[in-house]
């Protein structure tokens, strides 16, 4: 799930801030000229407020501008009981307000190289991920190509099992959706914060774009509302078997509606979003949206619902694939399922995005669902295949009993897929669409495999700095297996592998393999151009299994 890439350009960019911060903005993704998102390290929270800070150096920073409020982001979310060095303290993360227009790339890279901070950024606003185009005949054919029918005879999901969807929110009165949201009967509508959550009367969801308790898309302005989130949830837990409407992959799956949207249809509160879904209860987390500014305030949310909260984050590849074929976030970021659209003969839709951040493919294209008005249609883009793939993980958290860990998840359904590469219109894009399209009858059925994957990967130079040395944790998530081998490769010419491969004579089930020496080493050649990215592929296998990490 990506877990090598990021870590490399962040450690073989020279000051991966500084190089974002230096990008024009027209490259960027769009963010207000009043914010930015500022977090402290852990070690100086007891300076930290909840609308203050405490810390010279950044108040000096802060008070060349007029600050007009300071809020900490997640005020109800708790430090890490224990920290295992996979869980992410979110509780002094802040989001700073001005009441003018400031210099936000200049005051962020300002604020980030102070002592105190983690890390500052802007307010990135990212987009949703959807192709409008004319109606179709209804059909779902989809359902036959994920295999649906087949797998419902296995299992047909749970009420317990709750996907948030992340989205510009539904309609609570569509006749196939109405009966499957996961209530919360602890906060009914009566004017008290019931189960003491910080959210009043948040029965049926939350509004955090506009912070009310109505969820409902068509309460935004005539220009703002989007029935986009509505046709996701009849994708990802529409109500199955009810003699109404469609059907839904995860059957008696539910789902959380969680707005992200504003009045204006601007997406001002989609990592927010990830948290409240995380925080509430929520083992699936459908993203179908994105931005093309990576962020470290992201991939500390994605982090946040991993390892705190153990919820899968899924998103959307993009819909530039016929364009310039962007790298979408939060889709590319560690440990998030990222999954591209197909077609009904598992063709990739020609405006997938796709490429080596891709894990999965899912049907997008003229995939029929719940839209506004209590009525139905057909639409197209990776929007709409990603919550057909978290509605496939609800039901394999269905049929696991809710045992599994969030990330075991993940790799069940990266291993539940049928290779979709050799099909000719899509061989010039082999490797690129993830393991393939999802199969929803391997997704319910025993899958005898590892899932292994290379983490924690730390970069250390030598004193000359010619020299790489490279380590980290191999994890097993799934069946125990015997004779593994680790290698790492580079194609750029600038860089030599000294020390290549690994042997590791077995790993049990769920289990981690800590290296006691480097098990990879490279030197840097002379010519090496400065801010050169590097991406190196780490490829782990064990009998028929092959895992390549790039």
């Amino acid at each position: 799930m990506k877990a090598i890439t990021t870590t490399i350009l962040i450690i073989i960019t020279i000051a991966a801030s500084i190089v974002a911060f230096g990008q024009n903005k027209m490259n960027q993704d769009p963010y207000p000229d009043n914010e930015i998102i500022l977090k402290i390290k852990p070690a100086f929270k007891n300076q930290c407020k909840n609308n203050a800070l405490q810390i010279e150096s950044v108040n000096t920073l802060l008070n060349a501008f007029d600050v007009s409020e300071i809020n900490v982001k997640f005020p109800f979310s708790k430090v890490p009981e224990k920290n295992d060095g996979r869980q992410t303290d979110i509780t002094t993360i802040y989001s700073v307000k001005f009441s003018n227009t400031i210099p936000v790339l200049e005051l962020a890279y300002n604020l980030s190289v102070l002592p105190e901070v983690e890390y500052a950024q802007p307010a990135y606003r990212p987009q949703l991920m959807y192709t409008t185009n004319d109606p179709l005949t209804p059909a779902q054919y989809y359902l036959n190509n994920l295999k649906a029918y087949q797998a419902w005879d296995i299992c047909q999901g749970s009420a317990n099992v709750i996907i948030g969807i992340t989205d510009t929110g539904v309609e609570y009165a569509h006749e196939d959706l109405v009966d499957n949201i996961a209530y919360n009967y602890n906060d009914p509508i009566n004017g008290i914060d019931d189960d003491n959550d910080g959210y009043v009367d948040n029965f049926r969801g939350w509004d955090l774009g506009d912070n009310d308790n109505s969820a409902e898309w068509s309460e935004a302005s005539e220009y703002g509302a989007n029935d986009h989130g509505v046709r996701v949830s009849g994708y990802s837990a529409a109500k199955t078997n009810n003699g109404i409407g469609i059907a839904s992959p995860g059957f008696n799956c539910r789902f959380l509606p969680v707005k992200i949207s504003d009045v204006n249809g601007m997406l001002n509160a989609s990592y927010e979003g990830i948290v409240y879904a995380a925080d509430h209860g929520c083992q699936v987390i459908n993203c179908s949206w994105g931005g093309i500014s990576p962020h470290p305030y992201g991939q500390d949310i994605i982090n946040y619902a991993t390892f705190n909260r153990n919820a899968l984050v899924i998103a959307a590849a993009g819909n530039y694939g016929n364009l310039n074929n962007d790298i979408f976030y939060p889709c590319a970021y560690n440990n998030v399922i990222c999954v591209a659209a197909s077609n009904s003969a598992d063709v990739m839709w020609y405006k997938s995005c796709h490429g080596p951040q891709v894990d999965i493919t899912a049907p997008g294209e003229a995939v029929y669902s719940t839209i506004g008005n209590n009525s139905y249609n057909s639409g197209w883009g990776t929007s709409f295949a990603s919550p057909l793939a978290a509605s496939v993980a609800a039901l394999i958290i269905a049929q696991h009993n809710d045992t599994l860990t969030a990330l075991q998840t993940g790799h069940i359904l990266k291993l539940a897929c049928d290779n979709i590469d050799t099909i000719p219109d899509n061989i010039p894009f082999a490797g690129q669409l993830g393991n393939g399209r999802i199969n929803m009858l391997k997704a319910v059925s025993p899958i005898n495999s590892p899932a292994l994957e290379f983490d924690s990967i730390e970069f250390i130079p030598s004193t000359d700095n010619d020299t790489l040395y490279i380590t980290g944790i191999i994890h097993n998530y799934l069946s125990a297996c015997n004779n593994i081998n680790a290698s790492i490769s580079c194609s750029n010419s600038h860089i030599q592998i000294i020390e290549q491969n690994q042997f590791i004579a077995s790993m049990g089930y769920n289990s981690d393999y800590h290296f006691t020496t480097f098990p990879f080493t490279c030197k840097i050649l002379p010519g090496m151009p400065y801010d050169e990215i590097v991406s190196f592929t780490i490829t782990l296998s064990s009998g028929s299994y092959i895992e390549n990490q790039t």
